[in-house]
């Protein structure tokens, strides 16, 4: 048992698949059930059931359920064999991995057919109600298919299920009502996808914009960083190099001593600006893109380690737009950067905001390139 507890927790945690926002799937599974009533159960009995489950999110699925059981009872040879369709809700626990746990509750109509009694008469009987609750893992074994295995108990509207009346503790509904329980195993086959989602991809530290429902998607893209990069060093033209350089050697130190975060020299004395290299913003636009968090977050890293260090954070625009909307978005992106570093536990204090629209550009605003470099913010380092 312990190795196989130590297998879960291995493949549930090193295993990452795909989650999606939505889909349908159709399940098929051999259920052992087992009487909870008056009457003492078989050691085992049997039966199949047949799922429709239709997932609206990440988290929460509608399972229509249709299913077939038969209790037996020995020494009295008494058999219940039972039809039941119904309805439930899953809410999933754990989504992120190829691993799922849910909870679920639901409720079915049944009918069911009972011989060999004990003070009930054998009878088809029709129209009783079970109440259920549920508890279950999946385990994703291919895109689309997953082995998934619950366990159930239903609580009866009626005590003559078991073929006997007698006095009993009766589950969710209270007095003398019958129960059994359930273990289902079986396969779970999506037939429709939603669109991929991005919930469980988010770094450490990231967070949702203001105002919005949804995480900020940060996957980060490589290639187009990688682009960006070749685009802005084979154009020279557009570029004042030496400003910017001027600018980072007033703003960082000239070297990692011991291979620590570097150190902002001269901080009562050269109130330099600290430019974040790679944070350039979609044009029209203040949402973080996903490639800045790296350095946003080591931005928040020299940040922590010099408690002594204010800064102001400056938000920046092309000329593309009018001058008062370009000054509103600088104002929105700076504050947006405030919103992380205070997310990773920079004090709020210690961080002010400001915004300059279009009135102080790096670049050439002619070009495509230069006008992504202005689309930026800056550190400026204040005094003590």
């Amino acid at each position: 048992m312990r190795k196989l507890l130590l297998l879960f927790f291995v493949v549930s945690t090193i295993s990452i698949a795909q989650t999606y926002k939505s889909g349908w799937a159709l399940g098929f599974s051999a259920i052992s059930p087992r009487l909870m009533g008056d009457t003492p159960a078989e050691a085992l009995d049997f039966g199949g059931g047949f799922t429709i489950n239709y997932d609206f999110d990440e988290a929460n699925t509608i399972r229509l359920r249709s299913h077939y059981l038969m209790f037996t009872s020995m020494p009295s040879k008494f058999t219940n064999n039972t039809y039941a369709g119904g309805i439930d809700y899953l809410r999933k626990l754990v989504y992120c991995g190829d691993i799922h746990i849910f909870l679920g509750v639901g409720g079915s109509a049944l009918a069911f057919d009972n011989k060999n009694s004990g003070n009930v008469r054998d009878d088809l009987i029709i129209g009783e109600f079970g109440a259920h609750i549920w508890f279950g893992a999946t385990y994703q074994m291919d895109s689309d298919l997953y082995f998934k295995a619950e366990m159930g108990n239903t609580t009866i509207s009626t005590d003559k299920f078991d073929g006997t009346r007698a006095a009993g503790n009766g589950g969710l509904f209270g007095g003398s009502l019958d129960s059994y329980i359930t273990l289902d195993f079986g396969i779970l086959y999506y037939v429709d996808r939603g669109e991929e989602s991005d919930i469980c991809n988010l770094p450490s530290g990231s967070m949702k914009p203001s105002g919005s429902s949804q995480p900020v998607q940060a996957n980060i893209d490589y290639d187009r960083i990688e682009d960006i990069v070749k685009r802005n060093v084979n154009n020279e033209a557009s570029i004042d190099y030496n400003r910017i350089g001027d600018v980072v050697k007033r703003s960082v130190n000239e070297a990692f001593a011991d291979n620590k975060t570097p150190l902002l020299k001269n901080i009562e004395e050269s109130r330099a600006n600290w430019v974040l290299i790679g944070i350039n913003f979609e044009s029209g636009a203040s949402t973080i893109p996903g490639e800045a968090y790296p350095i946003l977050a080591n931005a928040a890293q020299i940040l922590l380690t010099n408690p002594e260090i204010r800064v102001e954070i400056q938000g920046h625009t092309d000329n593309v737009g009018s001058a008062s909307t370009n000054l509103q978005l600088s104002r929105t992106r700076a504050e947006m950067a405030k919103a992380y570093l205070v997310s990773k536990g920079v004090a709020a204090n210690r961080i002010t905001t400001a915004g300059f629209g279009d009135t102080r550009p790096i670049a050439d605003n002619k070009s495509e390139q230069g006008r992504k470099l202005n689309r930026r913010i800056e550190f400026k380092v204040l005094n003590k």
